[in-house]
């Protein structure tokens, strides 16, 4: 059965007292994270904590996913490496390109599944969507692996690579947005998308049924900021519609809704 993933939460690995507080969230999935939120010169540090983490922490039902680094860099493989040992759900992909670095992942994936006596396949993958490239080549990535559970748009870093800009109304983020629904849903999975500015949030949802339509399919909104915990679960209780996002951006702005952990929320449940 697919898993619900209706809320979720990053944390930065290797920082206890974010994961202690994490751990209590009532949230269908949390992710520690090795690659942006971890310096260089902690990351060894931060990859034991993690595997610590995920072998003696009770994560109740929420999936346990590990963002790591990507395996282009000297930090991926071996954060794959130690982290099966602490058998996580779900690894977060960053900055993936093409269908061939799925099939690395997988691959390497299994090698440490063998060694480690688990079942191969026993880890899902996410792929994060950062780059023109992996957008152009966004459907066979949807298909290249049976581990695939789900796309992410990472709309900052691809308007970056492109060297565009987000406006207002995020119309420039409208085709890059479409293809990965369309590969996601071909593929049977969950799309998903960052949002990082509340301000181009509000301004979206007063925008042409086209768009309002082709973020509803999206799903699942991951929201990096870190202060918005109530208000989701509030939601979760309140809405299955994304129309209920002005309701969301009215919480989200009180000085009490504050805290340290990131969350996301999904328009159906």
């Amino acid at each position: 059965m697919e898993r619900l993933r209706r809320s979720f939460f990053f944390v930065p690995g290797g920082n206890e007292k974010l994961l202690t507080k994490a751990l209590r969230l009532d949230a269908d999935c949390l992710c520690i994270d090795l690659e942006d939120s971890v310096a260089a010169d902690k990351k060894a540090t931060a990859r034991e904590a993690v595997v610590e983490a995920l072998r003696v922490s009770d994560f109740g039902k929420k999936e346990k996913i590990v963002r790591i680094n990507s395996i282009w860099t000297e930090y991926g493989r071996p954060d794959i490496q130690a982290v099966i040992r602490g058998r996580p759900d779900t690894l977060l992909l960053p900055k993936v390109n093409r269908d061939q670095d799925i099939s690395d992942y997988d691959a390497i994936l299994t090698e440490e599944e063998k060694k480690a006596g688990l079942p191969t396949t026993s880890i899902g993958l996410v792929a994060m969507i950062e780059s023109a490239l992996g957008i152009a080549n966004i459907d066979a990535i949807a298909l290249a692996s049976a581990r695939m559970k789900g796309l992410l748009f990472g709309a900052g870093d691809y308007t970056r690579e492109t060297r565009g800009r987000i406006t207002a109304d995020r119309f420039e983020l409208l085709y890059p947005m479409t293809r990965i629904l369309l590969a996601a849903r071909i593929a049977g999975m969950t799309p998903s998308t960052l949002l990082t500015s509340m301000s181009r949030t509000r301004t979206v949802w007063k925008d042409t049924p086209v768009r309002q339509e082709t973020w509803d399919m999206m799903e699942r909104l991951l929201f990096i900021r870190p202060n918005w915990r109530s208000s989701i679960k509030y939601l979760h209780r309140q809405s299955r519609r994304l129309g209920a996002l002005s309701e969301l951006l009215k919480l989200l702005k009180r000085p009490e809704q504050r805290g340290k952990v990131s969350s996301s929320w999904m328009a159906r449940s």
